[in-house]
């Protein structure tokens, strides 16, 4: 379907494209921001001593996670 140019409903396609285009840089943009954080997240962790953190992991879970007794109904 051919718009006139001088139309309104071309001017209306067009802000519509250019908020499309803005909205896929921006996601673009921090996306990556995100990926390079990630990745930086990623390479500490793989520096950490493993049993530290193993140590940590089971004393939060051991402290903090709520415990559930098993009923058993007869």
């Amino acid at each position: 379907m051919k718009v006139p140019v001088t139309s309104p409903e071309f001017l209306t396609q067009l802000q519509y494209f250019i908020c499309m285009l803005v909205q896929l840089g921006l996601f673009c943009w921090f996306g990556s921001g995100i990926t390079m954080a990630v990745s930086e997240y990623n390479k500490v962790l793989m520096l950490l001593d493993s049993s530290i953190l193993f140590i940590q992991i089971h004393l939060y879970f051991t402290f903090n996670c709520p415990t559930y007794e098993i009923i058993v109904l007869s």
